[in-house]
């Protein structure tokens, strides 16, 4: 009956229903309010076999608006050199594939993805960049839109990404065991990957936009590499706490230790900002207007000024850098 409706209307519908001596009755049918349009191209037909789409760039990023033409164009190309790269195979498709970009949007077909890699696999790829869809994987009845075959362009996919990826492998376990040495060697890579950044315009000024792309990707993928390794050895690290603090029944405690990690951006610009609060002539200033025009005319103590300047010149270095 709820097909029916739905194939009526075109579209998928809140449909209530009750059971009286025996008979099933249509109470009402109306739009489903917290329904997000999809492309039609994603609109499964009723009775056909469901999909579970991910807007990555919304999960991910936390874009919620559209790309233009340009910037879609720049992640479309962005994505299938860093899928070749990692996995060594062509996996752009809507219905065949693991990702494909849509009317301004990027997606994952969650439902190829797991049934090419694994349930498990699929869930832990999204905790190292997103633990609330990880969470929303872990909860859903996700079998009902799992396919019973596995596309023909996945077919050997884990392998394949498995033989491609033994160094970031090795690289996870080396991070797990010296985390500092894996740290300092992915920050010199950064570092080299801006510095190459930042002669661009001068280097390469011959180069076309494709070419241009074509040298920034090689170096991106490089840095980011070695970013999965350590987000890869951070995983583990926190699985292995994670199974302390439940026999501890201290599962609160985990925010805590997440957030007090070392090199959390974030948190120590919050904590810098906290400890100048804490100058005297800052709790005397009564308003922000106030505080704009004191810090123009420097009215502040040289000391509250020089702290100043250092943390807002780290700012902009890290606004440059992202």
């Amino acid at each position: 009956m709820v097909q029916m409706v739905e194939a009526y209307y075109k579209k998928p519908m809140d449909t209530e229903w009750a059971y009286e001596k025996k008979k099933l009755y249509l109470l009402q049918a109306r739009p489903i309010t917290a329904y997000i349009p999809l492309h039609p191209d994603m609109i499964t037909k009723p009775g056909e076999k469901k999909y579970f789409y991910v807007d990555v760039l919304l999960a991910k990023q936390g874009i919620s608006t559209i790309f233009s033409v340009a910037g879609l164009d720049f992640w479309d190309r962005t994505q299938a050199y860093f899928f070749a790269d990692m996995m060594g195979k062509d996996v752009i498709g809507l219905e065949d594939g693991i990702a494909f970009n849509l009317a301004g949007k990027a997606y994952q077909n969650q439902s190829n993805f797991m049934k090419a890699m694994g349930k498990k696999v699929s869930i832990k790829q999204w905790r190292v960049s997103d633990a609330i869809t990880a969470d929303v994987l872990e909860q859903v009845d996700i079998m009902e839109y799992i396919p019973k075959k596995t596309p023909k362009k996945l077919k050997g996919l884990m392998l394949s990404m498995i033989s491609r990826n033994i160094g970031t492998m090795k690289t996870s376990r080396k991070a797990y065991k010296s985390p500092k040495e894996t740290m300092n060697n992915y920050q010199e890579s950064e570092r080299e990957f801006y510095s190459q950044f930042t002669k661009i315009e001068r280097v390469y000024k011959g180069l076309s936009v494709n070419g241009l792309f074509d040298k920034l990707i090689t170096w991106y993928t490089k840095v980011l590499k070695t970013t999965l390794a350590i987000n890869y050895a951070a995983g583990f690290g926190e699985s292995g706490v994670e199974k302390v603090l439940k026999k501890l029944d201290r599962m609160d405690d985990l925010a805590v230790l997440e957030r007090s990690m070392p090199n959390n951006i974030t948190i120590d610009m919050g904590l810098d900002f906290h400890k100048l609060s804490e100058y005297e002539e800052i709790r005397k200033t009564n308003d922000i207007s106030s505080f704009v025009e004191n810090l123009k005319h420097n009215k502040y103590s040289a000391e509250f000024i020089e702290k100043w300047n250092a943390i807002i010149k780290d700012l902009v270095l890290d606004v440059q850098k992202n």
